[in-house]
């Protein structure tokens, strides 16, 4: 347990189990990244790319049963400076080394009515081969599963990434990262 002065709000105190609990994320979430690289020379290695920024996979059901879409999902104001530009998705292959994602379309979409979401998807066919996980929708957080479980600002959260200055030699190294919910916009904020 531990006490501790909290502003004018007097004492506040905070209560852990007799063992700190221990948070394991697993492995597979780790799978849901891929670098977005520039093609730099005409090598047949990866090293012939230069990476520019991450992002992660997404699926979202078909109006086939059973079967899913799957999207690329990145920073708008990165892919907005990579238009025209040679870039490729990289990702790990399952039998090891690193290969470029096969893209549907070499384009990019925005958010449709709001210029201000920095955000763009574009499709990509899911291979046997790559060593990636698509995180479905359904796993997104909407107000209603906040609601629900009591989820708020102060929550830890963790995000899956890559780090552009140590992208790997033969495989594509995740990291992940940790923080806190520490706001929950209820209007659109400028920034």
């Amino acid at each position: 347990m531990v006490n501790f002065k909290c502003g004018m709000i007097g004492r506040v105190r905070v209560e852990w189990p007799q063992r700190w609990p221990y948070v394991r994320v697993p492995n597979s979430f780790l799978k849901c990244v891929g670098f977005i690289a520039e093609y730099v020379s005409a090598d047949s290695k990866f090293d012939d790319y230069d990476p520019q920024a991450t992002g992660f996979f997404v699926s979202y059901p078909s109006f086939r049963r059973g079967h899913s879409f799957h999207c690329f999902v990145t920073a708008k104001h990165v892919a907005s400076k990579l238009v025209d530009r040679p870039i490729e998705i990289i990702v790990n292959k399952k039998d090891g080394g690193v290969t470029a994602l096969p893209v549907v379309v070499p384009q990019w979409f925005f958010h449709p009515t709001d210029p201000t979401v920095d955000i763009a998807i574009t499709p990509f066919n899911l291979t046997p081969d790559l060593d990636i996980i698509s995180v479905s929708i359904d796993a997104f957080l909407t107000k209603e599963k906040m609601t629900r479980n009591n989820i708020g600002i102060g929550d830890e959260v963790f995000i899956p990434g890559l780090f552009t200055y140590a992208p790997g030699v033969s495989r594509n190294m995740p990291i992940l990262r940790h923080g806190i919910i520490s706001m929950i916009p209820e209007e659109q904020i400028q920034i």
